[in-house]
């Protein structure tokens, strides 16, 4: 028998009740019987839905997908769980996501599709219905020599993100 990571979740009250099916909820539609989805994230994204961001190599290598799952009970609400940057090469990691204000979110993450040994930055929008909004491969946000990593995002305020990383660039 095979066996591979997939991903659940479960919703908590402020009592310690779970709330949702005893042992968790499983918050992706492809199933588990030929990848493994691991690294979630999630985040509010409605006062009803949440967005979950994960790695999942069913595509051969680790890439980001997202789901859309209902507050009230976790369940999936998109027909396919969505590529957040279509089939690149390597392992893109290290994930970070905020809500955009309108049903979806922000998402970026460290993606060496270039080199192995040089991590970039990329980011996403992801609309409500689970539409990507910035290309299929993604936005590049730094490509640079060398390694940028651990992206954080917050809010501009004006219906955009700001974006820091750690770079290793030369000379600067």
């Amino acid at each position: 028998m095979l066996f591979n990571d997939d991903i659940y979740g479960q919703r908590i009250d402020a009592n310690g009740n779970a709330l949702w099916t005893a042992n968790g909820v499983r918050l992706t539609v492809d199933p588990n019987t030929t990848s493994n989805k691991i690294a979630p994230i999630v985040e509010i994204v409605s006062p009803t839905e949440a967005m979950v961001v994960y790695r999942d190599n069913r595509l051969s290598t680790p890439d980001m997908f997202a789901q859309k799952i209902l507050i009230s009970n976790g369940a999936t609400v998109w027909a396919t769980d969505v590529s957040l940057h279509g089939n690149q090469p390597n392992t893109q990691q290290s994930q970070a996501m905020i809500a955009d204000g309108s049903g979806g979110a922000f998402v970026v993450w460290e993606d060496p599709r270039v080199a192995t040994t040089d991590r970039n930055i990329y980011a996403q929008r992801i609309d409500n219905a689970g539409t990507v909004l910035w290309g299929a491969g993604g936005l590049v946000v730094s490509d640079v020599a060398n390694n940028q990593l651990t992206p954080q995002l917050v809010s501009d305020g004006a219906g955009g993100i700001a974006i820091t990383w750690t770079d290793q660039r030369l000379g600067s």
